[in-house]
């Protein structure tokens, strides 16, 4: 569940020295890499997405690079997932990138990651998102996220059970979301943490114990980590009118709410 928000680029569109923060080298490359004629430009790039915390900061900042390199056009999720191979060797898929372009105000997005196809599922004002940071970080080319998707592809059991059984829990999401059912939406949420946990193996003690401190708190119905794991953040489900003293609890945490996808200014 991709969380990329507020982050500006802004370029001028003239040749010159690239002036980018450390780290970010790499992509700029990526989204040059991919387009077959990018414009020349100088940049400046701020952001309020924590790096390396699973709220999908790479590829907010690689589409908002193809924004700036290409024609002003909206990328398609695939360049943007190119794009984002290339500057870092990961094999990721196309829910961020989709999220991040598709998304629109109010709603989460229900996609299917195999055909492309996605629909809209309201969130009701009765039901709040919270993201609590744990602080820990973890860099994309740590080769861990790899190997869970190379063993999900060669049939380890565990891996194959956690990503079936996600797939239900996803659907079942939607019809909580459709109900406007903040505690299955919960239970829905929890149940995907401890596959996570136990069948994936992606989680850490940092996020287990933000996971389990979220849970005790009144007003929140359940919890999980979010992105690709090991270290970051842990999404959590809450009544809406008890979800800013659920972020008040914890030291860096904010109530969230999806906007409409990314567009050039």
């Amino acid at each position: 569940m991709p969380f990329a928000c507020d982050l500006e680029l802004v370029l001028e569109t003239r040749p010159g020295d690239y002036r980018f923060p450390p780290g970010a080298e790499a992509f700029v490359s990526g989204a040059r890499e991919v387009l077959d004629h990018p414009r020349p430009c100088d940049g400046t790039i701020t952001s309020s997405i924590p790096s390396g915390a699973g709220l999908s900061s790479s590829t907010a900042l690689t589409t908002a690079l193809l924004f700036a390199f290409g024609d002003g056009a909206k990328p398609s999720p695939e360049l943007v997932l190119r794009a984002e191979v290339v500057a870092t060797g990961v094999p990721g898929g196309l829910m961020d990138q989709t999220a991040i372009l598709e998304g629109r105000a109010g709603h989460a997005l229900l996609l299917d990651c195999a055909t492309g196809i996605f629909e809209y599922a309201r969130i009701p004002e009765e039901i709040a998102i919270v993201v609590i940071d744990t602080g820990t970080r973890r860099a994309l080319a740590d080769g861990r996220y790899a190997r869970r998707r190379a063993e999900v592809e060669a049939g380890d059991p565990r891996r194959v059970r956690h990503a079936e059984s996600e797939q239900a829990r996803v659907y079942a999401a939607a019809d909580a979301l459709r109900a406007a059912d903040a505690d299955a939406l919960g239970a829905i949420i929890t149940a995907s943490h401890a596959s996570l946990r136990d069948d994936f193996e992606v989680s850490s003690k940092e996020l287990d114990a933000a996971v389990e401190r979220a849970e005790r708190l009144p007003g929140c119905t359940g919890a999980r980590l979010v992105g690709a794991g090991f270290a970051g953040c842990v999404l959590a489900i809450a009544h809406a009118d008890e979800a800013q003293a659920v972020a008040e609890a914890f030291d860096n945490a904010w109530v969230v709410r999806a906007v409409d996808g990314a567009s050039e200014v």
